[in-house]
């Protein structure tokens, strides 16, 4: 299971895909929606 990541911030999102790209984090998927829109699914936490 690939890593979650998730601030509705979007230059928060590109900062996070920048680190993921230069291997500073994890891959993962970059989740852009409120955390307040975030089902536990969307998050892979069934």
């Amino acid at each position: 299971m690939a890593d979650y990541y998730n601030d509705a911030d979007p230059a928060a999102c590109a900062w996070l895909r920048e680190l993921i790209a230069v291997g500073l984090l994890p891959a993962g998927d970059v989740d852009e929606r409120s955390t307040l829109e975030v089902e536990p699914d969307d998050a892979g936490t069934t």
